[in-house]
């Protein structure tokens, strides 16, 4: 399985990622930025999140293409948004996206207010919590999906839930509770539409993040 390693980030924000193949070839990656998808916990799936660099250098189709980098699972809330925040410091990633629309289901306010307690700990790192683009449409960003993979545009290991989760969805799959069933894909449908819908900007040119409170959710 490959490995990488964050070497910081160029003089011109860009993050600079190495990464060592499976024969310990090492070959360094400059990415626009890095974003998150969060998948929350439901009663059938676990939480899940799956971090996503934009590489630096465009295609001929005019997009910068994607890849994946990291992704973790748990149970537990508390846990698994530790370990993302931990490796969101690690590859200098800022932006969550996820279901938070004005109006969401009890449990999900609950681990919003997770969320923004444990970024309250975090006090020195920047995060944000964005709504997911077409949050509400889980074909559409299933569609997204399979057109940025077969415009050679995004990339995702074989030794992973996410690639093992798009190499088993049917259309039949999408019938039923789909982002329970296919909680890896909900997350990387939130991120790439985030990116479908802007390009990500290397660090220079961000904007100072807002605060994420629970009454922004309520």
């Amino acid at each position: 399985m490959e490995k990488l390693i964050c070497k910081g980030t160029s003089a011109d924000g860009r993050i600079i990622i190495e990464i060592i193949n499976e024969e310990g070839k090492a070959k360094r990656h400059f990415f626009r930025g890095v974003r998150c998808g969060l998948s929350w916990p439901s009663v059938t799936s676990p939480a899940y999140y799956c971090l996503v660099g934009q590489l630096s250098d465009g295609l001929a189709s005019g997009k910068y293409p994607l890849r994946f980098l990291k992704e973790g699972e748990s149970l537990s809330i508390g846990e698994l948004l530790k370990n993302l925040f931990d490796e969101m410091g690690i590859y200098s990633c800022w932006e969550v996206f996820s279901e938070v629309p004005r109006f969401i289901a009890e449990d999900n306010r609950s681990y919003i207010a997770a969320f923004t307690s444990i970024k309250r700990e975090r006090n020195l790192q920047t995060i944000k919590l964005l709504p997911a683009p077409f949050y509400q449409n889980y074909l559409h960003g299933v569609s997204l999906i399979k057109e940025w993979v077969q415009g050679e545009a995004l990339y995702i290991p074989k030794e992973t839930i996410l690639h093992e989760q798009l190499r088993t969805i049917k259309v039949d799959s999408l019938q039923q509770n789909p982002e329970n069933s296919f909680y890896a894909i909900n997350a990387l449908r939130y991120v790439v539409g985030a990116f479908e819908t802007s390009v990500s900007t290397p660090s220079q040119g961000r904007k100072p993040s807002i605060p994420v409170t629970v009454e922004a959710w309520s």
